[in-house]
């Protein structure tokens, strides 16, 4: 009878008015989107326009899968083990994962004339050297 019942749950069901529930759903809403708006401005920097479109189609759709298998597969592990560990290293080892990929995809530094490209679509760019006379 524990497991099926949340504290938070609890503490929403037990309000005595709305207003927890206001204060829950803000909270959750404004740490909710705090990921959102970060992740369409890198991807920004790292795709070309055109490729955005379908890149901001499948952003919410990964999110929504890793979701769910965020809470699955723990369950999961803990099933089959009777033990969080495998999912403490497991999370550790894809926050390992995941710090070495952005480290990799950083942006050349800028040289001291301000001259690196930042965006995929200046990489891309061809370079335009020297001038056309007339």
């Amino acid at each position: 009878m524990k497991r099926l019942i949340n504290p938070a749950w609890a503490m929403l069901a037990l309000a005595p008015h709305g207003t927890w529930l206001l204060a829950f759903g803000l909270l959750f809403g404004l740490v909710g989107f705090a990921t959102v708006y970060p992740t369409n401005v890198i991807a920004t920097h790292h795709f070309v326009p055109s490729q955005l479109g379908v890149l901001f189609g499948l952003l919410p759709m990964v999110h929504q899968v890793r979701s769910a298998l965020g809470s699955y597969v723990p369950g999961l592990l803990h099933d089959l083990t009777g033990s969080y560990t495998p999912t403490l290293f497991g999370c550790a080892a894809a926050l390992l994962a995941a710090t070495l990929v952005c480290v990799a995809v950083l942006p050349p530094r800028r040289d001291t004339a301000g001259t690196a490209p930042t965006t995929a679509a200046e990489r891309r760019a061809p370079a335009v050297s020297g001038s056309v006379d007339g």
